[in-house]
């Protein structure tokens, strides 16, 4: 649709498809993870606090690395960050992420523009049906104006829609989340960023699957939320223990029904991450790289990935809580 002339209410639901493109373009990679509810008061290694740090070690590279999981949204509880994270970030010289989600804002809006808005006269009513639909708004409260715009989202924007609406009810802020944080401070610090993946590359595997499976991972998306509204505060106690048994298994629970999914968010993704990262920490010594929490675990996971490579994948022992 590049260079066609929209008409004024198609416009109208383009700019209404625009806001919130960037967080949700941007959390999506891991949007899972980022459902997540606070969980007390600035907590330390003491306390359980030690998310999922690993030393990579690949063969041929100037040093090793380190990959760190993450949330893509939080709270300001979330930070200090344990001091093993800070000392293992303050030693690189090189951040590595997904995408960025600042450098790449405008390409998000643009691309999540183009890619997320239904054909003309469609609603999402005729995916999902009008029952599923009133299900959907009445869970939400989603108001006549609000689901004008929202009923000509494609079905894999509607469902990070809600996702987002999920994650702002529990207190979340994108601008909170572990990524935006490393962003952050390699700016402060002056660090070059590389990215592991292309903006298109990850919102095309969001975007994926015909009609009628984004349609049906899109109701298994809200039976989940409308199940467990708080299911999130689980998720967040296993990022924060670094406890990659029910990571993995919030990991199968969520993708388990969707295999296809599963397969365009981590598998695909997954390999060409491992590849990048690679190819990266074999030029740069002391790289940091941050990337949502559900990637490092699993059989489709980066350390299994890695470790088929031949890299070396040591977990940072935090030591007993005191």
């Amino acid at each position: 649709m590049r260079g066609r002339i929209l008409s004024p209410r198609l416009q109208g639901s383009r700019r209404a498809a625009l806001r919130g493109a960037f967080a949700t373009a941007a959390l999506a990679s891991a949007a899972p993870a980022w459902l997540s509810g606070c969980a007390g008061a600035r907590p330390g290694v003491a306390d359980g606090y030690r998310p999922m740090l690993m030393r990579v070690t690949v063969p041929g590279s100037k040093g090793p690395a380190w990959l760190f999981g993450s949330i893509h949204a939080g709270a300001d509880n979330l930070y200090p960050l344990p001091g093993p994270v800070t000392r293992a970030w303050q030693a690189s010289t090189r951040l590595a992420v997904e995408i960025d989600p600042v450098a790449r804002a405008h390409e998000l809006r643009g691309a999540y523009a183009r890619m997320s808005v239904l054909p003309r006269r469609q609603r999402i009513e005729d995916l999902v049906g009008v029952e599923a639909t009133l299900r959907i708004r009445r869970h939400f409260g989603f108001d006549d104006a609000r689901w004008k715009h929202l009923s000509r989202l494609q079905p894999w924007a509607l469902g990070l829609r809600l996702l987002q609406t999920s994650a702002a009810r529990q207190g979340l802020d994108p601008a909170l989340g572990i990524d935006r944080h490393f962003v952050r401070r390699a700016g402060i610090r002056g660090l070059a960023i590389t990215e592991l993946e292309q903006a298109l590359e990850q919102l095309r595997a969001i975007a994926g699957g015909t009609p009628e499976a984004q349609a049906a991972e899109l109701l298994a998306r809200f039976e989940r939320l409308r199940r467990a509204p708080r299911a999130g505060h689980g998720l967040m106690a296993a990022w924060r223990a670094g406890d990659a048994a029910a990571l993995e298994a919030l990991k199968d629970e969520t993708f388990g029904p969707i295999p296809a999914a599963r397969q365009r968010m981590f598998g695909d993704r997954d390999q060409r991450i491992a590849s990048r990262f690679v190819a990266l920490v074999r030029r740069i010594p002391d790289v940091f790289a941050v990337v949502g929490a559900l990637h490092l675990v699993g059989p489709d996971g980066l350390p299994s990935l890695l470790s088929r490579a031949g890299a070396s994948i040591e977990p940072h022992d935090y030591g007993a809580p005191a």
